[in-house]
């Protein structure tokens, strides 16, 4: 007896990557980097501190709470960054938070003295916060539906990258 095999054959499955434009890349690389300094960010202040500490003859407190500051101030960041987001579009609030983020760090390395370093620190952890909440809406909102999970799964990546690179 002779059996017949299906005529129809099923194409190989598309790879998930296959899916995006170069524009879903270019908008999930720029997110992503932005997670990965966020990553980098905490682990390099805490390296840092002993020195920051000695330079500025800080108190235990005043030493922790430059630490602190950036998680004090992201509620405010993300709230008024991601309604920024919802109001003018995920991408300029995106760009606006990684710009903040570079001035309170560059500002951090020329701070003369301690409350302008905890300013600056505030700063810092107000844009960390909008770019979290711009970039992984617009990165979600830009992959196709059926890829989203794996798009946020990506982005959170960035974290571990910024860690292993600071240390």
């Amino acid at each position: 007896m002779v059996t017949s095999t299906s005529s129809t054959s099923h194409p190989p499955a598309q790879r998930w990557w296959t899916y995006l434009t170069k524009e879903d890349w270019k908008a999930f690389f720029a997110a992503w980097i932005g997670v990965l300094l966020d990553g980098y960010d905490f682990v390099l202040i805490a390296f840092a501190l002993p020195l920051i500490t000695k330079s500025f003859d800080l108190t235990l407190v005043e030493s922790a709470a430059l630490i602190s500051a950036a998680f004090v101030s992201r509620w405010l960041g993300g709230l008024i960054l991601g309604a920024a987001g919802d109001k003018w579009g995920r991408k300029p609030a995106m760009v606006l938070s990684i710009l903040m983020f570079a001035f309170g760090s560059i500002a951090c390395a020329f701070a003369p003295g301690y409350w302008f370093l905890f300013l600056f620190r505030l700063i810092i952890g107000f844009a960390m916060a909008g770019e979290y909440s711009a970039s992984a809406a617009y990165v979600i909102e830009s992959w196709p539906v059926h890829m989203r999970n794996k798009a946020s799964g990506f982005l959170l990546s960035g974290y571990a990258f910024g860690v292993l690179l600071a240390a």
